[in-house]
Order: structure tokens, then C-alpha cells, then sequence
């Protein structure tokens, strides 16, 4: 029985690559837009914040090792203080995740009117949100192995233009750019760090994903710690290396009001085409990371 159970569970890799696609989500492709707002010094807010995810990565790989019952926080609530405050906490999480996938999904297919005009029409917009709605929740009702196949290539899609970025994109980095807007946020050092830290905290949102998938993970007691701490680790290294080297290619005032930064900075390098291949492959991760919350709400 225990081998027929296993046979529909998930393995470590592709619950590192849920746990790091669920973080990075879509937020990181507009990530040096948003933080264009401050400049160059938001690098220091990273740090902060990458040091407190590490830290509540930790908490949640001890914590599903000492208890890998599914539900995560979840989980953890009922244990420690009754059912009621479990339940709560599982209706308030699952409502997060209602409503975000709604609105990233609304977000996600609104942005691909770039290479569907069509899409700009709002009944067309509205049914095709409805379809890729029910086409993530349809994955999930297939089983865990689909949705963690479907989003691990939509991941690895998505590390395309990110990780071409963080390496690549250096050969086009310019100091000088970079160093113009250090701090163009109108506030000191301090204030300046303290800003970034809502966009930057936002950002690592997903660190719980294993631990809520525990259920249908192997061995959870080891591959859900490895997969949490990993996750945070890949997502930490793409957001920092990704973001700095935009900002050092892209002028501020560009980068403000950047709808697409990462396209923009293919476009920049490499011409028209690589900038539409970037847009594709950040659709494919903004679409793809919705299988993951989706399948964290129906957990």
C-alpha cells in the first residue's frame, strides 16, 4: 500500500522547483520597476530580507521535520493550539490563495494582448481567465506529479530570461548607470533600505510550499527541509543578480515606468526577437507558478 501511495507523491527536485517558482511567481519580472523607485541602494534591502527568509526557511524545515503532516502552517496552528485556531488559520490562508490566483491570472493573461491582440477585448479577457482557471484547477484534480510536471518546466521557462539576466546581462552593465540613481528616493540611508523592504519581504512570499504540500511529497521528514531552504536559495540568487544588473543597464527613469523590464533589457542586448522570447518565457512563468497556488489552496 505504502509503495502505491508513493507512486502518485513527488520527489525533491520537482518540489524545489514548486517551492522556488511559487516565490519567484511572477513578481520578478517586475521586480526592477518597482524597486527603480528607491535605485541601487534597494541591493541592502535584499540582504535584510534574504537573511530574514533564510530564517523562516529554517523554521519551516525544522518544524516539517519534527511534524511533516500536510497543511503546513496549517498544520502546525492545530497542533499547537486546538482545532478552532487551526481552523482559522487554514480558511484564511486558503482566501489568500483564492484571491491571489484570481488576480495574477487576471495580470498574467492581460499581458499576453502583447502577442494576442484579441485579449484587449474584456469578454475576451474575462472567459480566457475563467479557462485558465479551471485548466490549473483540472491539473490538480489529475494528481500532484502533473501540476509539479506542468510547473516545473514553466519554472525552467521562466529561469530563462532570469538567469540569462544575472549572467549575461552583465556584459551591458554600465557603473555609471547604476551609481546615477544609488538613492533616488528622496530619504536617508536608512529610510531608503526600510522602503524597499515591503517590495523585497513581498517577494519571498511561497516559502511555505512544501511544507502546505507535505502531504504528497516522499520522505517529507527530508526532502521538504532541502526543498524549503533550496527554494529560498535559488529564488535569493536569481532576485539579486537579476535586479542589479537591469539596474545597471537600464536608465532610472526608463526602469520607473518599465511595464516589462526584463524584455526591455533583452531588447536593449540582443534586439526585437530576444525581447519577445523573454516576454514569452516570463508568460509561461507568471501562467505556470498559478498550478502551484493553486494546488497550495486546494491543500
Amino acid at each position: 500500500m505504502s509503495s502505491d501511495a508513493d507512486a502518485h507523491k513527488v520527489g525533491l527536485i520537482p518540489v524545489t522547483l514548486m517551492v522556488s517558482g511559487n516565490i519567484m511567481g511572477s513578481g520578478v519580472f517586475l521586480l526592477p520597476a518597482n524597486l527603480a523607485a528607491t535605485g541601487g541602494i534597494a541591493i541592502y534591502g535584499w540582504l535584510v530580507t534574504i537573511i530574514g527568509a533564510l530564517a523562516l526557511s529554517m523554521v519551516y524545515a525544522k518544524m516539517s521535520s519534527l511534524d511533516p503532516s500536510p497543511g503546513g502552517s496549517y498544520a502546525y496552528a492545530r497542533r499547537c493550539f486546538g482545532p478552532f485556531l487551526g481552523y482559522q488559520t487554514n480558511v484564511l490562508y486558503c482566501l489568500a490563495c483564492w484571491i491571489g490566483n484570481i488576480a495574477m491570472v487576471v495580470i498574467g493573461v492581460g499581458y499576453l494582448s502583447y502577442f494576442f491582440p484579441i485579449l484587449k477585448d474584456p469578454l475576451v479577457l474575462t472567459l480566457t481567465c475563467v479557462a485558465v482557471l479551471w485548466i490549473f484547477v483540472l491539473l490538480n484534480i489529475v494528481g500532484p506529479k502533473m501540476i509539479t510536471r506542468v510547473q516545473a518546466v514553466a519554472t525552467v521557462l521562466a529561469l530563462v530570461p532570469i538567469v540569462g539576466i544575472a549572467v549575461f546581462g552583465w556584459f551591458w552593465f554600465k557603473g555609471e548607470t547604476y551609481m546615477a540613481a544609488w538613492n533616488v528616493s528622496g530619504m536617508n540611508t536608512f529610510g531608503a533600505i526600510q522602503s524597499t523592504l515591503n517590495v523585497t519581504l513581498w517577494s519571498f512570499i511561497g516559502v511555505e510550499s512544501a511544507s502546505v504540500a507535505a502531504g504528497v511529497v516522499k520522505n517529507p521528514k527530508r526532502n521538504v527541509p532541502i526543498a524549503t531552504i533550496g527554494g529560498v536559495l535559488i529564488a535569493a540568487v536569481c532576485y539579486v543578480l537579476s535586479t542589479t544588473a537591469i539596474m545597471g543597464m537600464i536608465p532610472n527613469a526608463a526602469l520607473r515606468v518599465s511595464a516589462s523590464p526584463f524584455g526591455d533589457a533583452a531588447r536593449m542586448a540582443l534586439g526585437d526577437t530576444a525581447g519577445a522570447i523573454v516576454s514569452f518565457c516570463a508568460e509561461a512563468g507568471w501562467l505556470g507558478a498559478r498550478g502551484g497556488w493553486r494546488g497550495r489552496a486546494g491543500q
